[in-house]
């Protein structure tokens, strides 16, 4: 840290990708006023269209996936610093106080092999895990889900909360993500909460599926998203 801060001395200006990126250049010494938040930015055109496609065959789609009506979705690596292992265990305890929603977890990485058996076993029912998807297939899964969670306990930014908030999907984030408060606004489109606090993640499963403005918050991220582009 100390190496960064004479760094931080030397600069001119300084180019944050958020929110908390650009408290970190001011902790290090750069004036507030000498830094800008560029943000992060998907094709936000390319998801809109391609989930209003597959939107239409929503029904067929959770018949020919043998999905659940409803469905949490997390897309992403399947590593340590993603909390994957408290999502799906604060999940199975939802599951067994009635939750009628599934988990769609898309992704591959070291511990998928691990946590596929650990499913498997405990016989956790209606999560689906159909590993790697390619941008060109991913819509089709958002257009199963009703709200995508990113539960890590690190993570510079989440673009596939940018992807999902273009598809108007609500959001729920670890404070730890650096999208967090710049995209993922708790007052607006996402519910907030402590990776590490697993009693808050369970509440949040159990209380969105309940929300009676999903559809609103679902809006509210397309209109966020509107204003972070390529262009």
């Amino acid at each position: 840290e100390k190496i960064k801060q004479l760094l931080v001395k030397r600069l001119d200006f300084g180019l944050a990708s958020s929110t908390k990126s650009k408290d970190y250049f001011v902790s290090l010494g750069l004036a507030e006023s000498m830094c800008s938040i560029l943000g992060y930015a998907v094709d936000n055109d390319f998801y809109q269209k391609e989930y209003q496609q597959h939107l239409k065959n929503r029904k067929d789609i959770l018949k020919e996936l043998d999905l659940p009506q409803k469905n949490f979705i997390y897309v992403g690596r399947f590593a340590r610093e993603k909390n994957l292992a408290n999502l799906i265990s604060c999940y199975h305890r939802a599951k067994v106080a009635g939750l009628e929603w599934g988990l769609i977890l898309v992704g591959g990485g070291p511990l998928y092999e691990r946590l596929s058996d650990y499913v498997e076993k405990t016989q956790i029912p209606d999560i689906s895990m159909p590993g790697f998807i390619q941008k060109d297939n991913i819509c089709k899964y958002y257009a199963c889900s009703d709200l995508l969670i990113l539960p890590s306990f690190s993570e510079p930014w989440g673009l596939v909360v940018n992807e999902a908030m273009a598809c108007g999907l609500p959001v729920a984030v670890s404070v730890n993500c650096g999208c967090y408060p710049d995209i993922a606004r708790d007052d607006s489109n996402a519910f907030v909460f402590d990776p590490n606090d697993d009693e808050k993640l369970y509440k949040i499963l159990m209380a969105s599926t309940k929300a009676p403005c999903l559809d609103q918050i679902g809006e509210n991220s397309k209109k966020i998203i509107a204003e972070y582009t390529p262009q």
